[in-house]
């Protein structure tokens, strides 16, 4: 699981730019949302849900036989696993670097190319790869966007995994506070970061 949830934070971090990224590239999904998304990697189809506002992230992930969710809390300096199967969850705390800025936010020098266009999903897109620089290392994905810059999907290969994401039922605006805090009932395992 944590192998798909590491991919899908940095498929996060490029639908949230920051406002000067924003300027300089076609992607134009919105601050605030809530979008569906089915991923394919390692031969498995997961589906999830994301949702965003503000330093707040969560990320619902469904695989047969397991269910998760993941809770990015930049304003309170941790990140949160919960498994709801068990009424458990796991707290770790962001270290001085992350907490210092946006996890979900794409670092690194960013070059977008349209490469032509393509139907995806019965939807018409603009396909553009996006090539991100970071400390030398170079990270290729694929977009392929809808007429109002929203991306139906995105493709791409991080540390040897080839990945894919559909997105659907996008919805902007800001979210429910509840979806960003730990459920009432659920206990917390020991040992797993925090006090």
């Amino acid at each position: 699981m944590k192998k798909i949830i590491l991919p899908l934070i940095a498929v996060v971090a490029f639908l949230t730019p920051s406002r000067t990224q924003a300027e300089a590239m076609p992607l134009k999904a919105p601050s605030d949302f809530s979008v569906e998304m089915v991923t394919h990697a390692s031969g498995q189809e997961i589906s999830s849900k994301m949702f965003k506002d503000k330093d707040k992230t969560r990320i619902e992930t469904s695989m047969p036989g397991m269910e998760s969710i993941s809770i990015v809390r930049q304003d309170l300096k941790k990140m949160y696993t919960l498994m709801p199967a068990q009424k458990m969850y796991m707290e770790m705390e962001l270290n001085p670097a992350m907490a210092a800025q946006d996890m979900t936010a794409p670092k690194g020098e960013m070059k977008w190319e349209k490469l032509g266009s393509e139907t995806v999903n019965g939807t018409a897109c603009d396909k553009y790869k996006v090539t991100t620089t970071l400390d030398g290392k170079t990270t290729e994905m694929f977009y392929f966007l809808d007429s109002k810059g929203y991306p139906v999907r995105t493709e791409i290969k991080m540390e040897g995994q080839a990945m894919s994401v559909d997105y659907k039922n996008w919805k902007a605006g800001s979210q429910e506070a509840a979806l960003f805090e730990v459920p009432a009932g659920y206990n917390k395992m020991p040992g797993m970061g925090g006090n």
